[in-house]
């Protein structure tokens, strides 16, 4: 274990004091980005993780095992409260879910690590995680967020390195399935599989556009961009949804902090951008440049 490693675990294990108990193995997952990110992305935003996820600190750190069993007879009981996944129906779902775990993450806890050699999928039924590549001076790229209703690591079906990172970002409740596991179940429900090509058809025009941002758009072009594709419509507005801080668009659109303050104050003053709730209101149509 590297010194950074001993000091995460060390640092985790303090946080968590008696509240919990360590379960002594290492969290198997992987991001849902391998592959498409190590050709599409510039060099410049392609960054390592120094850090690893060490045995005991990802469970002192908030990762408890709630269940022990894939037959876990809540499961079924609360069906009707679980969110709705794209190509399952709910007894699928259930029937799915009763082959992994059931995990409760802490804010702030790290899922996922680059690097990590696992074979699991991860099923978000509460909160909210990002996937991002970072380094060890803390800068980050945010390649995307996922909450309820959807899932990651299924790309390592096909074996390799993941070379993106997950971490909660808000309480999150995840049911953990081995692959072993998700093979089985989708020999079993061929409609699934034609949804999961769908949803990596998606991934790639996704990337493929983020790909494009960066090597085309400025930072004002990506951070308007971002905003629009991030709002939602509510009584007649386009409403940012989550209350998002400079930071986290900075690291949405891969720009310094100052340059994206800069930019959301002079479309505040300018009149094409609003704050409400903490939340971002798009008032008027952005202008095409800065």
């Amino acid at each position: 274990m590297s010194c950074v490693g001993r000091h995460r675990a060390a640092a985790a294990a303090g946080a968590a004091g008696d509240s919990a108990t360590v379960v002594q193995h290492r969290l198997s997952v992987a991001s849902g980005f391998v592959n498409v990110l190590r050709g599409a992305l510039p060099p410049s935003c392609r960054l390592s993780i120094a850090t690893r996820l060490c045995d005991d600190a990802s469970d002192e750190a908030g990762v408890l095992r709630t269940s022990s069993q894939a037959n876990n007879p809540n499961m079924s009981e609360n069906a009707a409260r679980l969110p709705s996944f794209p190509g399952l129906a709910p007894e699928e779902l259930v029937e799915l879910l009763r082959r992994g775990t059931l995990r409760s993450i802490q804010k702030n806890t790290i899922v996922v690590s680059e690097g990590d050699e696992t074979d699991s999928v991860f099923f978000i039924l509460g909160g909210r995680v990002k996937v991002y590549l970072g380094d060890a001076e803390g800068k980050e790229v945010v390649v995307n967020t996922q909450g309820p209703g959807e899932y990651f690591g299924e790309m390592s079906l096909e074996p390799g390195g993941r070379s993106a990172s997950v971490m909660a970002l808000e309480t999150s409740r995840i049911a953990v399935v081995r692959m072993a596991d998700f093979r089985a179940f989708l020999l079993d429900h061929p409609q699934f599989q034609q949804e999961l090509v769908r949803k990596l058809i998606r991934r790639v025009r996704a990337l493929s556009r983020h790909v494009r941002d960066l090597a085309l758009l400025d930072v004002y072009g990506r951070v308007v961009r971002a905003l629009q594709e991030l709002a939602r419509e509510e009584e007649g507005r386009l409403i940012v949804p989550e209350k998002m801080s400079q930071q986290a668009i900075a690291n949405l659109v891969g720009a310094s902090r100052e340059m994206v303050s800069r930019i959301l104050k002079d479309l505040r003053v300018g009149g094409y951008l609003g704050i409400e709730d903490r939340r971002i209101v798009i008032l008027r149509t952005p202008p095409p440049a800065w």
